[in-house]
């Protein structure tokens, strides 16, 4: 799993891109999907960074340290009370995140990954010790997690990478 990626010349990470490269390629998006530049459609994704960080923690111990990445799946889903006025009755774009196992880096930047590493998509819960002193097994849980804000409603106010 990647440590940070940290140019040795800066304190930033070797995957940070420059503003203007960054809305080259929000605004090659844009031009891909031809409904992209109506007032409803999903432009962005907003994530909470408190949820995510906690979300990483969970996964991270749900996975009995085998977590070394996560996964981000592009998603559609109805809309909920919390999405845009919009988008009532409608599908919505959302983010699902996995955690990932397995996952090799490759250290040529630029190429791709040496393993792409397995979904962590369920796990098992702890246990509890039975009548028998011997453990029961646990509950299997969902390891998916959908905790994202589409923008509209969430978008914001005049970005670049929005093409504002």
């Amino acid at each position: 799993m990647a440590t940070g990626h940290l140019n040795p010349e800066q304190t930033s990470s070797v995957f940070k891109i420059d503003v203007n490269e960054a809305a080259k390629y929000t605004d090659r998006w844009r031009q891909m999907h031809e409904d992209a530049n109506e007032k409803d459609y999903v432009k962005a994704i907003t994530v909470d960074a408190e949820e995510l960080k906690s979300v990483i923690e969970e996964l991270g111990k749900n996975s009995k340290g085998k977590l070394n990445a996560v996964r981000f799946y592009l998603g559609r889903k109805p809309a909920t009370k919390m999405s845009p006025s919009g988008f009532q009755g409608k599908d919505i774009t959302c983010l699902i995140l996995v955690g990932v196992a397995g996952f090799e880096e490759n250290t040529d930047l630029g190429k791709p990954p040496l393993q792409a590493g397995v979904d962590l998509t369920q796990y098992f819960t702890e246990g509890l010790p039975g009548a028998d002193g011997l453990e029961e097994p646990g509950e299997v849980v969902s390891g998916c997690y959908d905790f994202t804000y589409p923008c509209p409603s969430t978008c914001a106010v005049g970005s670049v990478l929005l093409g504002e």
